[in-house]
């Protein structure tokens, strides 16, 4: 997964940057914890989330991208670098039905398939 984020002000409530699958049950999203401080996650729903060592920069364009070959390691990257590495503690539920980009609190833009 691969998104372009530019991030105004520290986030308030979770936000879903991308998510496969339908976010309350199945598939796997990205997204950014408000607490702590802005960090990138994977989520697995229902309500798996590991939460990596990485903040998003505010008021910076990142390229941000989620990679793994297990389903279980996954590998974040800012900008092509790799920043974090998550271990799920579980495999995800495969995706059903739906896609979302920028769906939370990240303002006026967000897509749902």
């Amino acid at each position: 997964m691969s998104v372009w984020v530019y991030m105004n002000a520290a986030q308030y409530q979770d936000a879903i940057l991308l998510h496969n699958g339908r976010s309350s049950s199945n598939g796997v999203g990205l997204v950014v914890r408000s607490s702590p401080h802005n960090r990138l996650a994977v989520l697995y729903p229902p309500s798996t989330v590991v939460a990596s060592t990485y903040s998003v920069p505010l008021q910076t364009w990142v390229y941000l991208s989620a990679v793994s070959s297990s389903g279980l390691d996954w590998q974040l990257f800012e900008n092509g670098r790799l920043v974090d590495t998550v271990v799920m503690p579980k495999s995800a539920v495969p995706p059903a039905e739906k896609f979302s980009a920028g769906a939370g609190c990240f303002g006026e833009r967000a897509y749902w398939s």
